[in-house]
């Protein structure tokens, strides 16, 4: 079956009812993975579905080498430094925000744990606890169980965090029916379930590095918009990034109330 054919047909995640979706209360969003687990394409589209439900949000960029949102987001905050001190002033000038304007905020790491390591050994995330702004940790990762190596480590770190393991069906050339057998059945991922944690499917995105390599918006893909000067987008790239927000806005509904 032809990708459009295949991502047309059928948006199964909608089978779950979606809790009551709160957007009073801000988010403070991590998405987190291996190097191309598909966390900074997520990301991008955090971002860009709350704003285009006209709610603001913080986005913030702390990848110093590659840089993941700050191409895309011209209001990202970078961090500017590895010590403890630019880690301090780049958190506060996100929480500062988030606790005065009531926002959500979008925050890549970038790659490692060394920074949510500083975040936790400073009391960042405790003072955001403490100011009612929900924590929530969305896990990418691909059909190899060792993506999960990670997994336990950074609940340690997340004592406050609401999770969200997100299966990646672009890191896989198999069925996506079953694709993840191995990673669903594996301890760490039960064992998140059984603490409340939600497993959801996220889409391929197809002709994805026609958009990557002209930073594009998703939005402005799904239009055919390219910048001056630019080649033209193709409409089959359009096709298929209107295709692929229609099933993540379906396949995220059950977690509709944990996104900014």
């Amino acid at each position: 079956m032809n990708p459009i054919a295949e991502q047309a047909t059928s948006f199964s995640a909608a089978a779950e009812a979606a809790p009551t979706i709160d957007l009073s209360t801000p988010k403070f969003v991590l998405p987190l993975g291996r190097g191309r687990s598909g966390k900074s394409l997520l990301a991008r589209w955090l971002v860009e579905r709350a704003r285009s439900q006209r709610r603001e949000v913080v986005v913030a960029d702390a990848d110093r080498i590659t840089p993941s949102l700050s191409p895309y987001f011209q209001d990202a905050l970078r961090l500017s430094g590895r010590s403890e001190p630019d880690v301090l002033a780049w958190f506060c000038a996100i929480g500062d925000r988030q606790i005065d304007e009531r926002l959500s905020a979008v925050v890549d790491l970038g790659p490692g744990a060394d920074t949510l390591d500083d975040l936790r050994k400073l009391g960042c995330l405790s003072v955001l606890a403490d100011a009612q702004i929900r924590q929530i940790a969305i896990h990418v990762v691909g059909p190899n169980p060792a993506d999960l190596s990670y997994l336990a480590y950074l609940d340690k770190l997340l004592p406050f965090a609401t999770t969200i393991i997100v299966l990646n069906e672009a890191l896989s050339d198999r069925s996506p029916e079953t694709a993840f057998d191995q990673v669903i059945a594996h301890h760490l991922v039960t064992n998140a379930i059984s603490r409340g944690a939600k497993t959801i499917r996220m889409p391929t995105l197809h002709r994805s590095s026609d958009i990557e390599v002209q930073r594009l918006s998703f939005a402005a893909a799904k239009a055919g918009l390219s910048p001056v000067g630019a080649a033209r987008i193709s409409p089959f790239t359009s096709e298929y990034t209107a295709l692929w927000l229609q099933k993540m806005e379906t396949n995220f509904a059950p977690v509709a109330h944990l996104l900014p």
